[in-house]
């Protein structure tokens, strides 16, 4: 099984969202002091575990961090990425992607960076 963190990356850089020459790095698992444009994922708590279903539901946030200053591009990130993860399937194993809030917008960092919030909960297949 891949780690939810990890498939929302890999599935936001093979839509050419993330990483490469998009000028957006990306991280699982962790919040970098740089590069100032980075999209962090992480695993969070999700749906309660029924051992009945044929699914699990785990939970994922997304941190987005512009450049300094810059909540406007910032937010047209962050709304590219709720667009392209809301409501979509990421590949078999994880067949379902739904927005357990809207974007959010979390404050500036110590260095005046925006930072912006989104929770998933994903379906995943067991």
């Amino acid at each position: 099984m891949t780690i939810p963190s990890v498939a929302i990356q890999q599935h936001l850089a093979g839509l050419g969202l993330v990483d490469g020459a998009t000028g957006w790095a990306s991280c699982a698992g962790y919040f970098p002091p740089s590069p100032d444009q980075v999209v962090s994922i992480t695993d969070t708590t999700g749906g309660t575990p029924m051992a009945s279903f044929a699914y699990e539901e785990p939970g994922v946030q997304l941190r987005v961090r512009g450049v300094r200053q810059d909540y406007v591009l910032t937010n047209s990130k962050v709304m590219e990425l709720f667009d392209n993860l809301h409501t979509k399937s990421l590949d078999t194993e994880y067949p379902d992607c739904l927005a357990v809030n809207g974007p959010m917008f979390h404050g500036f960092d110590a260095v005046d960076r925006p930072v912006w919030v989104i929770n998933f909960q994903l379906m995943r297949t067991r």
